[in-house]
């Protein structure tokens, strides 16, 4: 059995060219055109190509099943598994730890992820570590909503867990449909990373009808959670695309939230809202959650480990500090600005809030990174900055 299992990793493998297309679409794909696997054996083949392609860098030197056997271990998958490839592949499965494997191995962490120089001011080494194994899903229950939405999960015998430090978010342990779940549908919980969650306790005491932009604002989570957070807070919502847009209206609608203004806006241009007359001209605080190379979630999406290369880092650099300061000039003095991303590299992070600071009326007042290691989550990084 194990070696039909493995078999069919490397079909996937072989047959998979992310040019063209995602992982989870190609093994979608690979489903259709091997209807006999069941869903117990579509989670099993799943979990081990992820596995495969996030110890990619770390381990692809190996032969294929020693590969494949040491990145189930590092990504922690079920242990019966593990000991099953093990055993094929003629490894002690008893013997196996991660200082064992990179012992025995000669496994270095500085070349298990791309770009490992440019990491930022985090734990490198668990972060490295923390990135072979695999993320769960976290939602946000609405404030007012726990039971609710909770009631629906056990009925639907889906186990979810309190997280213990951050109020509303949730880490749900099974499989589950959201657009299916009526709870979802109303508009009392959203999915949202924990990290993502997290970066809530970086925006400062909103007074009733302050002025918010957010600057980036894809399909609106963060305005969410704010707004779930601060509900008299007036929020001013762009991006350049207007697709997504319409996909933050149907999200903001699913709450009854209507008083807000949106705009496809080019931010990378000069005076994005010279021709936005629903805007105001100033505004307490900005929300720029950035463009970026998304390295800190590449966990859930680990075929772009090989995609992104250093010249498009720097060319994300480039965009973000111009969209900074396009935007930084619409705020007010004493306003908040949140710069954000969901990279873990220096040049997309530090060095851009310590150019930012350097070059305006900005103070650094926190910067940190959000880590999601222990949490089976990603990590963010973000900045809170000051207008003098």
């Amino acid at each position: 059995m194990i070696y039909i299992r493995l078999t069919q990793v490397k079909e996937v493998v072989k047959s998979f060219n992310q040019t063209k297309t995602s992982l989870s679409e190609h093994l979608t794909k690979y489903y259709r055109a091997n209807p006999k696997l069941g869903g117990r054996d579509r989670k099993q083949l799943a979990d081990l190509v992820y596995a495969y392609y996030r110890s990619y860098f770390a381990l692809s030197s190996l032969e294929f099943e020693v590969h494949i056997a040491l990145a189930s271990f590092l990504s922690e998958l079920d242990s019966k598994i593990i000991t099953e490839i093990c055993n094929f592949a003629q490894i002690d499965s008893d013997k196996l730890s991660v200082a064992y494997i990179l012992e025995t191995w000669k496994i270095d962490l500085l070349k298990a992820f791309p770009h490992y120089d440019l990491l930022g001011d985090i734990d490198k080494d668990a972060f490295v570590l923390d990135s072979f194994k695999s993320r769960t899903t976290w939602i946000r229950i609405r404030r007012g909503n726990e039971t609710s939405v909770l009631d629906e999960f056990a009925k639907n015998n889906v186990y979810v867990e309190r997280d213990l430090e951050l109020i509303n978010a949730y880490n749900v342990k099974g499989k589950f449909k959201a657009d299916t779940m009526n709870s979802y549908i109303n508009g009392m919980f959203e999915i949202q990373d924990r990290s993502s969650q997290a970066t809530l306790n970086f925006f400062p005491n909103i007074a009733a009808d302050d002025k918010w932009w957010d600057v980036c604002a894809g399909s609106g989570g963060k305005s969410l959670m704010l707004q779930d957070a601060y509900r008299n807070v007036k929020l001013y919502v762009t991006d350049v695309r207007e697709t997504i847009l319409q996909n933050l209206s149907k999200r903001f609608s699913k709450i009854g939230l209507t008083k807000y203004a949106r705009a496809v806006v080019d931010v990378s241009q000069p005076n994005p809202l010279s021709d936005q007359g629903s805007f105001p001209k100033m505004v307490d605080g900005i929300i720029l959650d950035v463009p970026c190379s998304g390295s800190g979630t590449w966990s859930r999406t680990p075929e772009l480990l090989q995609t992104v290369d250093r010249k498009q880092i720097e060319e994300y650099a480039l965009t973000q500090y111009k969209i900074a300061r396009n935007t930084l000039q619409y705020l007010k003095t004493n306003g908040v600005a949140l710069y954000i991303t969901c990279s873990v590299y220096q040049i997309e992070n530090e060095l851009i809030v310590q150019k930012l600071a350097e070059s305006s009326e900005l103070i650094i007042d926190q910067m940190s990174y959000v880590t999601g290691v222990g949490h089976n989550a990603d990590t963010l990084f973000i900045a809170r900055l000051i207008k003098k």
